[in-house]
């Protein structure tokens, strides 16, 4: 599970035809709008990290956002809060507990759909198909980048994001091969509750601190 966690918050999708390339972009930029609007919503999602010692892990995601609130489950493993001014991370695994005031969204990085402009453009071949519903983009990279290929497919209904499949170039990470993730639709029936995203469930502000809850009070903090 550690790789699956050192991943999400280091991995940016280092993500021809000129045409094209601009068509995606507009697609990318489009789906991020989505998960950047005041829209509620529920999104499932599925990391999918593959060593090149054959080795594979899985993690489920889920993404609860309202407005500027977000709630990410990663798994059993860890939980990351932010209620539009705080940010809390809990890791079960190691049973820590970090915490900070920040007034930065997470859903964009933790969706891994930021910073695609400058990944398109840095692809030197794009192809493009049309099946089963499905548009499938294609990407090549110069043999000194990061990545040696990234295909992104979308849906035809929908226009949303179904899957990300990345290849790591070995003389860039030595370590893992490629990462997948795939998207359920987003759940826009989703409702929140009226304590979302719940932070005082693992802390709570007391007198001007803040004090970890009865219940995680073994957890270290920082």
């Amino acid at each position: 599970m550690k790789r699956i966690l050192v991943t999400v918050f280091l991995f940016t999708i280092v993500l021809g035809a000129w045409a094209q390339k601009e068509e995606l972009k507009q697609r990318c930029a489009a789906y991020e709008q989505l998960l950047l609007s005041d829209k509620n919503f529920h999104l499932k999602y599925t990391l999918t990290v593959a060593s090149r010692a054959d080795s594979v892990e899985k993690m489920d995601f889920d993404l609860y956002k309202s407005r500027d609130k977000d709630y990410i489950k990663m798994g059993d493993a860890q939980v990351v809060i932010h209620d539009g001014t705080f940010l809390l991370v809990v890791n079960h695994e190691v049973r820590t507990i970090r915490f900070s005031d920040d007034s930065s969204n997470l859903q964009s990085k933790n969706m891994l759909v930021s910073n695609f402009v400058s990944i398109i453009d840095s692809s030197n071949s794009i192809a493009y198909t049309a099946k089963d519903n499905l548009f499938t983009y294609a990407l090549s990279f110069p043999k000194d980048y990061g990545y040696e290929s990234l295909e992104l497919v979308f849906s035809k209904k929908t226009k949303n994001l179904v899957s990300i499949y990345a290849v790591f170039s070995p003389d860039y990470n030595a370590e893992m091969k490629y990462i997948q993730v795939a998207y359920q639709e987003p759940d826009f029936k989703w409702t929140p509750a009226a304590t979302f995203p719940d932070t005082e469930t693992y802390i709570t502000r007391l007198n001007g601190r803040y004090v970890i809850q009865e219940a995680f009070d073994n957890y270290k903090t920082y």
